[in-house]
C-alpha cells in the first residue's frame, strides 16, 4: 500500500504576493488611524476649550493673536480646519500639521489625544481594529497560497 500526501497551497505563490499583501495592510492601518483621529475630533470627546479660547474664536483671534475668521464652533482642534485637513495617509506614513503632536502630548497646550495611538497604550478601538486586521491578513495569506 502506498500513501500519498498532497497539498492545496503553494508557498511560492505567497512569496510572489507577500509584498503587495503587507503594503495593502499597512495602507489600511494608516487610513484607519487618520479616519479615527478625524472622527475623534468630530465627536467632541476631547478636553473642552477654555472660556477665553471660545471668546477668542468668536472675536476672530487665532493662536498667537493671528487674525482668523470668527466662529462660534467650540470643537477642539478644529478652529481653522488646518490640522483636520492636514491629516493624511502618505507613502511614508501619516502626516499632519506639526502642532498636532503638541496637542496629542500636551506640550505647552492642554493634552488632547486625538490620535488613537499613545505609546505602548492601546485604545479599545485600536485593539478591536488590530484583531479585525489580523483576521483579514490571515484570510488574505490563505487566499494567496491556494493552488
Amino acid at each position: 500500500m502506498k500513501l500519498q500526501i498532497g497539498t492545496n497551497f503553494k508557498f511560492s505563490k505567497l512569496v510572489k504576493r507577500i509584498d503587495k499583501l503587507t503594503n495593502r495592510h499597512i495602507e489600511r492601518t494608516k487610513t484607519h488611524i487618520v479616519n479615527t483621529a478625524k472622527r475623534t475630533i468630530d465627536m467632541k470627546k476631547l478636553q473642552k476649550l477654555a472660556d477665553r479660547t471660545i471668546d477668542n474664536r468668536k472675536k476672530g483671534r487665532g493662536w498667537g493673536g493671528a487674525k482668523v475668521a470668527p466662529t462660534s464652533d467650540d470643537t477642539p482642534l478644529k478652529h481653522t480646519g488646518r490640522l483636520y485637513r492636514s491629516l493624511k495617509s502618505t507613502k511614508e506614513g501619516i502626516e499632519g500639521m506639526d502642532y498636532g503632536l503638541r496637542h496629542q502630548f500636551g506640550k505647552g497646550v492642554p493634552e488632547r489625544k486625538f490620535l488613537p495611538i499613545d505609546g505602548d497604550k492601546q485604545t479599545p478601538e485600536v485593539v478591536k481594529f488590530q484583531k479585525k486586521l489580523k483576521q483579514r491578513l490571515i484570510k488574505d495569506i490563505n487566499k494567496a497560497m491556494k493552488k
